[in-house]
């Protein structure tokens, strides 16, 4: 019988079991892009800030191959928040030769919508006001007042801005493929440009993303507690699990924003993201957006921690417990009846990537090399036995060369 596999439920509970300490290790961080100081004026140009009305049609997304999913909602934190600077809602002037380019392009000062995860009820389903049916969280289109700026003011004293411009889309959504995000410190006599990110310099899918997206920033706050104002924004394109990642963005000098997650190896997964959390879940591309993906595909992911300079990998050095997800993954994979590929080889090669990704490869093969026994599945048909037996052979050449795993293509598109 087929089993529905709750991904985000196993995150989920893994998260809740994964309670972390971290220790200082260095690193270096490119910055992204600098501008220059630009002089406070005397009057206020004000954008047109009209609200989006609550029954606006909904654009069209694009979507990427995923795993049927079934959300659960993400565990309440146990990390203490840091001390929060208080906000601000000033008014800011901006007078500036780049907004002066960009509003010559077409573009327009946007309302800043954020992230929000799906309400917690019964169903994931009945969002109502989210993003067309984003039953795994959106913008909240029916909500009036989106601010056009979100501002910050330091303990030191020092008060920061953060506002988008955007390419209007012919329906009124502040959608499109393009998004710049401006940083922006302010004095008595000045507004200064920190820095003017266009999301196509940005690592990760969304630089090469070529249709409509949402860019969601949260709150200015201090993620990694260093002292330094920081804002995450998450990138949002399809309603997938691979349809928006979450980078973020600290302001480390009056001329320099950097991105903390330019060098991780996948997406920071946005269902799961709490700026509360020292870690973050990164999604291995490679796994989820491969061309082959079948209903209940393998999953692979790593967890990546702020260990006081950068986020390192912490899914290997011994201090997370993945017992909880890899139990699941083996509760798919009852023996005793038919092999059903489409469903079970995604919980074997999931329990090997797992133990790949934890440093202990050989556990993992011996593991699925367990689950593989023929002799488990009575009745398969011959279809499936062939599908079972070419996963086999493609990892077990990998495995005994010592070489990455690498997803295969076999009944690809069939």
């Amino acid at each position: 019988m087929k089993k529905t596999i709750c991904m985000i439920f196993l995150l989920a509970f893994m998260f809740t079991a994964c309670q972390i300490t971290h220790e200082e290790i260095a690193s270096d961080v490119e910055p992204i892009q600098t501008s220059t100081p630009t002089t406070r004026p005397s009057q206020t140009p004000a954008p047109s800030n009209t609200p989006i009305p609550s029954d606006t049609p909904e654009p069209t997304l694009t979507s990427t191959p995923s795993p049927t999913i079934t959300p659960s909602h993400t565990p309440t934190p146990t990390k203490t928040p840091v001390p929060t600077a208080t906000p601000t809602a000033t008014p800011f002037a901006f007078n500036n030769e780049i907004i002066d380019a960009l509003v010559e392009q077409g573009y327009q000062q946007a309302p800043l919508l954020r992230f929000e995860s799906p309400v917690e009820s019964h169903t994931f389903f009945s969002n109502q006001g989210q993003f067309g049916n984003m039953q795994f969280g959106g913008p909240n289109l029916a909500a009036s007042n989106h601010p056009f700026e979100r501002s910050i003011t330091f303990p030191d004293g020092n008060t920061y801005l953060y506002i988008q411009y955007e390419l209007a889309s012919q329906d009124g959504f502040f959608s499109s493929d393009s998004c710049h995000l401006m940083f922006f410190k302010t004095t008595d006599e000045e507004t200064l440009l920190i820095a003017d990110i266009n999301i196509s310099d940005l690592s990760g899918q969304v630089a090469e993303i070529n249709a409509p997206l949402f860019c969601l920033p949260y709150e200015w706050g201090d993620f990694n507690e260093n002292g330094k104002p920081d804002i995450p924004v998450t990138f949002l394109w399809a309603n997938n699990y691979t349809g928006g990642e979450v980078h973020i963005f600290e302001v480390i000098a009056d001329d320099t924003v950097i991105d903390l997650t330019s060098n991780l190896p996948g997406p920071v997964n946005y269902w799961l993201f709490d700026p509360r959390y020292p870690d973050q879940m990164v999604v291995d591309l490679q796994w989820a957006s491969h061309d082959c993906l079948y209903p209940h595909s393998p999953f692979s992911f790593w967890i990546f921690g702020w260990d006081g300079e950068k986020f390192a990998d912490w899914t290997a050095n011994g201090t997370l417990d993945f017992s909880n997800a890899i139990s699941i993954w083996e509760g798919w994979l009852d023996s005793g009846y038919p092999f059903e590929p489409d469903i079970q080889i995604g919980a074997m090669v999931s329990i090997l990537l797992m133990y790949d990704k934890m440093g202990q490869r050989d556990i993992g093969w011996e593991k699925f090399m367990e689950f593989a026994d023929e002799s488990n599945w009575p009745d398969s048909s011959p279809e499936a036995l062939a599908w079972l037996r070419d996963d086999v052979a493609h990892f077990t050449q990998q495995y005994n060369a010592g070489l990455p795993f690498t997803p295969n293509g076999y009944n690809c598109g069939n």
